[in-house]
């Protein structure tokens, strides 16, 4: 079952656990923050099994010209599994008729595949409407 994270206190040691799960430890080092960052997302949902948080999506949407998808992270037993899947097509449902969905990621080729199935294209690959993304990530020099 997919529904809104709306106690993050209540949620966090699950949420600390799907962020560890799946490697993303540099977040949970300071808790302050990630709980700052999750509260001001514009939307926070949980993938539920048997009332046990398992997975969640959380991002940044206006409601009418951008949706963007900041995370998606599945404990790691469930992964490959549909359930990624079934939250962005949630995301995608609860956004619909928002202009522009986006999300960054790395080079991981399951990655490229898991957004490609979700019919998401990637800035590279676009010739008929070339785009580009720009990005700056605070400390971190990119090259």
């Amino acid at each position: 079952m997919i529904k809104q994270i709306s106690n993050i206190e209540n949620e966090y040691k699950a949420i600390e656990a799907i962020y560890e799960s799946v490697g993303w430890s540099v977040y949970t080092q300071e808790p302050d923050r990630l709980k700052l960052a999750l509260a001001n997302s514009s939307y926070l949902y949980g993938y539920y099994e048997s009332d046990e948080l398992k997975a969640l999506i959380r991002g940044m949407t206006d409601g009418v010209s951008i949706n963007y998808i900041q995370d998606i992270l599945v404990m790691s037993e469930l992964q490959g599994k549909g359930v990624g899947s079934k939250m962005v097509q949630f995301v995608f449902e609860q956004t619909k008729g928002v202009r522009a969905q986006v999300l960054i990621t790395d080079d991981d080729p399951g990655q490229l595949a898991f957004y490609k199935k979700l019919k998401m294209s990637n800035t590279r690959d676009l010739v008929e409407t070339p785009l580009n993304c720009f990005v700056k990530f605070d400390g971190v020099e990119l090259g």
